[in-house]
C-alpha cells in the first residue's frame, strides 16, 4: 500500500487492539498517526489500557428484549424494536478539529 489508512472502524474491541499492535510494531503510533474505534466496551485487560475510544451495546435491553420476544405469545406479528447504544469517545481517535 502506498497510502495507509487514517482511521480504522473494527467489530470488535478486541480487533481494534490487534489493529493498534500490528501498526504498533511497524512504529506507526495511535492516535498520532491513524485513529482506531472498536465495537462492545467489552472490559478485558487487554484492551483497557488502550484508551480505545468504541461503540458500546446495550447489552441488557438487547437481552431483556430477547426474554420478552421469547416469552410473548407466538400467534403476535412481528414487531420492529430500535436499541440504541452510545458512543464511548476515548483516546485512540485523533482530534483533527
Amino acid at each position: 500500500m502506498e497510502e495507509l489508512p487514517t482511521a480504522f472502524v473494527c467489530g470488535h474491541d478486541v480487533t481494534a487492539k490487534q489493529v493498534i499492535d500490528i501498526l504498533g510494531a511497524q512504529g506507526l503510533s495511535c492516535p498520532r498517526d491513524f485513529s482506531v474505534v472498536g465495537f462492545d466496551d467489552i472490559p478485558i485487560p487487554e484492551v483497557a489500557p488502550l484508551n480505545l475510544t468504541t461503540y458500546r451495546t446495550p447489552k441488557a435491553a438487547i437481552a431483556q428484549a430477547s426474554i420478552d420476544c421469547l416469552t410473548q405469545n407466538a400467534d403476535r406479528p412481528p414487531q420492529k424494536l430500535e436499541l440504541y447504544g452510545e458512543l464511548v469517545c476515548r483516546g485512540s481517535v485523533s482530534d483533527i478539529r
